[in-house]
């Protein structure tokens, strides 16, 4: 069902996402990014939809199962390329404070999504625009019928923007454009890593990148991200 296009994430991704080697390493199993082969011609310049599984027993569970083939029929349907990132990259030694936020969250993950798009980016053939879902999220009907597509629509209303998410920034669901940019927060994004929520380091990663690029006029406070309920 799946056809393998690489059995472990490119080595210049991942250094992106680490420090001198100390932050990031591969688990035991090697980790794998794969194109599925859902039955139709693809359109290689449409947003392709990228999910990620820590394993293959993981993505066979009941609700992850039904939810990965609601995806699958959205893309046959809309002639969209499908990627399944499977694997968990771990973390090598204790995580170490991020230069823009102190983490006093308790707990640690090794999320997936930065290191699954950093890794589609490098892909042979990689695709412009990626729609990030968790395992477990659904299209809705609508996604079948009249907003089928609504990844293209969303970037049209904004043509500039290279980061499109909920206003509680959500990481769950998102869409990414290929960019310097896009690379260097996810990145930072891995690199700032704290407590078992990825939404914490997201947040704090974008708002201290919003102030570098305004030369501090926006200005945040850092405690703020020092856990997920200031955040």
């Amino acid at each position: 069902f799946f056809s393998l296009m690489s059995s472990t994430p490119p080595r210049d991704g991942l250094a992106m996402a680490s420090a001198a080697g100390r932050v990031a390493a591969f688990s035991h199993v090697p980790l794998r990014l794969c194109k599925v082969d859902h039955g139709a011609a693809v359109v290689s310049t449409k947003t392709a939809l990228l999910v990620a599984v820590p394993s293959l027993s993981d993505l066979e569970r009941s609700g992850t199962w039904q939810a990965f083939l609601n995806k699958a029929a959205y893309c046959r349907r809309t002639n969209r390329p499908l990627y399944v990132f499977v694997g968990v990259p771990q973390l090598l030694h204790s995580r170490l404070d991020a230069p823009w936020a102190k983490c006093r969250e308790r707990g640690s993950s090794a999320s997936l999504k930065a290191v699954a798009l950093l890794s589609l980016y490098e892909d042979p053939n990689p695709p412009d625009r990626v729609l990030y879902m968790e395992g477990t999220a659904f299209l809705s009907d609508l996604a079948f019928g009249d907003d089928e597509d609504a990844p293209e629509a969303y970037f049209a209303l904004a043509p500039a923007a290279e980061l499109v998410m909920r206003r509680d920034l959500d990481p769950s669901i998102f869409l990414t454009k290929r960019s310097a940019w896009s690379s260097q927060v996810l990145a930072l994004w891995w690199r700032g890593q704290c407590g078992a929520d990825d939404a914490l380091p997201l947040a704090s990663t974008l708002y201290a990148s919003w102030s570098a690029a305004t030369d501090g006029k926006l200005e945040f406070e850092k405690p703020t991200f020092e856990t997920r309920a200031g955040a």
